[in-house]
Formats: structure tokens, C-alpha cells, sequence
């Protein structure tokens, strides 16, 4: 907090609006993914908007604000909702185990996205076959990519709410499906085993069969579900709650989101809980603002076989000249190595070794494009290096990390 405290104090202010971006790279990686469906959420919603009311009747008398909550609530579940589920099981699927295997792999790659509920079964399927033998962590790394694709895109969606200080309905209800995806998974992971292709209990048995060879405490899925409790030790989902039902009982278009006022200073603490290509991890993630200049610091606990990893992860607004922006930060680990690539021993030989020390720094440039019309628009480009690890959303190994596309002003209806 203090070292994110310094370097706001020494950033140019920040805009206070912020677009969407809708980035792709090379591999239509998680990261990359993850913004592409938070953007198609917000067109949808923003369409939507345009021809589907909030509200039938004026809000005047009892009569008519019951018949308008009655409406806004069926409308919510019969036609928002399974929208949004919809949108969140094709970028698990899609964008989270799918962008793991393109990043890894060439070869059979495939989904199918069922039908959400109440129409439906809801859920969808990934079925891939990778051109080589896949080592642990890249498995681990297949599978927890659904899980992975959800967090990043929650993630984005909060830090939006949290610059603009308000939050729609509509992304209210988006952050909840992502940001609870894995939440909701681990909570109903059973003891005695589940299903394959279940995400958390292949991690479970994959997790616990390469720990017996260097003498690892076996993971349980009573252990992930008490954990897994504090994601929802995180005033957005308050926020979004909140947002939700002021939507319903008054048509309310926005809400402000839940901070902590500190005199000139914003801040916004929250705990995530999830899982990683070698363990669990635990992560204090907090946005802070000074006046319009604003930031975020996470720092991040991790279990793995015999080790316990850590990582820390600094994002400021660092430059604003005109309409250009530029933000920095970087990322500082200490993880267990990573087995990636062809490997006969499939990666066991690595598990239980010692930590090694990596990170990465990245930046955005954001410039205008269409600046004039109706949708002013803008261009964005990612770029980064990092050694190999695991950093949400990033591709596993080290390398450049370069994404681009636009940034569409959509949060705003």
C-alpha cells in the first residue's frame, strides 16, 4: 500500500472514464479472451437498452411500481440472466480451457456450449487432443483455464466500477457470474469425487497424484470449500448485490460502487481465493485512487507440493497527455519452476522443488481513433515481457507478451 501510495502521488491524473477494450493476440489467449467477452457483454446489454424498457408504467402508485418490479425481476431471470450464464460458460470454455490449449498445443480442439438455463441444461464441454504428451502443469494449467478466464474478466470489470464509481445492473450481474464462477465450482466439489472432466476434482486428483511422489500433504475438496468462503470477502460483490436489487425495486440505471473514503484517498480492498498450474492461492487485491489519479497492489500466497509461493503485482495510471494514456506495472514471484514443452518425465522431476524467482512488466497505451460520432473509439496495445510463470490471463512461458485492439466506450448506457 505504501509503495502504490508513493508512485500514485507521482502520476498525472486519469481520466475517470474508461472504455472497454476488446483485445486479441497471436493465440486468442485467456487474457486477451477475457476482454473480448466482457465487450460482447456490454454490446448486448447496450442494444438491449435501446429497445427493451426498464420499466412498462410510470413509477407513481403501489399498483404500478409492484407491476414494475414484477417485470424488471422476470425480465432479470428470464432474459438477462441467462444471457449473462450464457456469456460466462462460453468464455470458461472458449477463452479459458480454449486458450490454454491454443497456447500449448496445435491439434483437435473443440466445443460445445449448451443452451443456459431456464432453458436448457446450461454448461458447455472443451474436447481437445494435444499433438504431444502434455506435462503436469500444463494439464493443471488446461484445466483450472475456465476458472482463470472468469477472474480475469471479473477482475476488469471491477477495476472499471471502481475508476468510474458506478456500476450498471447489467455488469452488475456480469461480475457475479464471473467473479462467483470459481466460487461456485469449488463449493460443489463433492468428497467422493466427482464426474470426469469435473474441473476442481481433476485438479484434486492430478494435484494429490503427483504430491505422493515427493511426500506432499494431500488437497481436499472440503479444504477447497471452506476456503474457497473468501471470495466473498470482497465489497464488489456487495456492490453488485446492492446494484441489482436498488435495480429491481426502482429501475435504477446505476449505482455508486462500495469504497473506503480515506480523506483525498479511494480505496477498494477485496480477498480472492482460486487456483494455479501447482497449487492454491490466496490473493489481497486493493484499487486505490488519490483524487483521479488511481492504481491497484495485489499480493498473492500461494500452496503448492512442499513450497508456498508469493507474488505481487503493481498497476498505476502513469501518463496522461491529451487524450493518450499510459499505463505501468509489473509483477514480482516466487513459484515453483513450471514444466512446459515435450518432456518424458511429464514434469514430475520439478514437483517439490525449490522456488525460483521471476516476474514481468507491462504496459497499455491507449489513443484515440475515432474520436468524434456516436461511439468514439480508441486503440489500445498490451505489451510485456516475463520470465515463465503463472500470472492470470498470461501465456505460461517467458517471452513478449503483446495484445491490441479498441477500446469502446460501452460501460456507459
Amino acid at each position: 500500500m505504501v509503495v502504490g501510495g508513493c508512485l500514485l502521488a507521482f502520476a498525472s491524473a486519469a481520466t475517470a472514464q474508461t472504455t472497454t477494450p476488446a483485445l486479441v493476440d497471436r493465440d486468442l489467449t485467456v487474457g486477451a479472451g477475457a476482454t473480448l467477452a466482457v465487450a460482447a457483454g456490454d454490446l448486448v446489454a447496450r442494444a438491449e437498452h435501446i429497445v427493451v424498457p426498464d420499466r412498462l408504467l410510470d413509477e407513481h402508485g403501489a399498483g404500478r411500481r409492484t407491476a414494475n418490479i414484477a417485470y424488471r425481476s422476470a425480465k432479470l431471470l428470464l432474459f438477462d440472466r441467462p444471457q449473462e450464464a450464457w456469456l460466462m460458460v462460453a468464455n470458461h470454455e472458449v477463452f479459458g480451457h480454449g486458450g490454454r490449449v491454443r497456447e500449448l498445443f496445435d491439434g483437435y480442439l473443440r466445443f460445445h456450449l449448451d443452451v443456459p438455463k431456464p432453458y436448457g441444461d446450461g454448461g458447455g464441454v472443451t474436447l481437445y487432443s494435444p499433438d504431444r504428451d502434455a506435462t503436469v502443469h500444463e494439464l493443471q494449467a488446461i484445466t483450472i483455464g475456465g476458472m482463470e478466464a472468469n477472474t480475469v474478466g471479473a477482475a476488469s470489470l471491477s477495476r472499471r466500477a471502481f475508476v468510474e464509481q458506478r456500476l450498471t445492473p447489467r455488469a452488475a450481474l456480469r461480475y457475479l457470474e464471473f467473479g462467483l464462477d470459481a466460487f461456485d465450482y469449488m463449493r460443489h466439489t463433492r468428497d467422493e469425487g466427482e464426474r470426469a472432466g469435473h474441473d476442481v476434482a481433476d485438479f484434486l486428483v492430478l494435484y494429490n497424484l503427483v504430491g505422493e511422489f515427493v511426500g506432499a500433504e494431500p488437497l481436499t475438496a472440503s479444504t477447497l470449500r471452506r476456503e474457497t468462503w473468501i471470495n466473498l470477502a470482497n465489497p464488489m460483490v456487495a456492490s453488485a448485490a446492492f446494484t441489482i436489487a436498488r435495480y429491481l425495486a426502482t429501475g435504477a440505471e446505476e449505482t455508486r460502487v462500495f469504497v473506503l473514503p480515506v480523506g483525498d484517498w479511494r480505496v477498494m480492498p477485496g480477498m480472492r481465493y482460486g487456483l494455479t498450474p501447482f497449487g492454491t492461492e490466496w490473493e489481497v487485491t486493493t484499487d486505490v485512487a488519490y483524487r483521479s489519479r488511481t492504481g491497484t497492489v495485489a499480493f498473492r500466497l500461494g500452496r503448492a507440493p512442499l513450497t508456498s509461493p508469493w507474488g505481487l503485482t503493481l498497476m498505476i495510471d502513469a501518463l496522461k497527455v491529451r487524450e493518450w494514456r499510459v499505463e505501468l506495472g509489473g509483477d514480482l514471484w516466487r513459484q515453483p519452476p513450471l514444466a512446459l514443452g515435450a518432456r518424458p518425465d511429464f514434469g514430475v522431476d520439478v514437483i517439490g522443488a525449490d522456488l525460483t524467482w521471476g516476474g514481468a512488466v507491462r504496459s497499455r497505451i491507449e489513443s484515440p481513433a475515432i474520436p468524434k460520432g456516436p461511439l468514439p473509439a480508441t486503440v489500445i496495445v498490451d505489451v510485456g515481457v516475463k520470465t515463465s510463470g503463472f500470472v492470470k490471463g498470461d501465456p505460461l512461458d517467458g517471452g513478449l507478451v503483446l495484445r491490441a485492439g479498441l477500446g469502446l466506450p460501452l460501460g456507459r448506457r
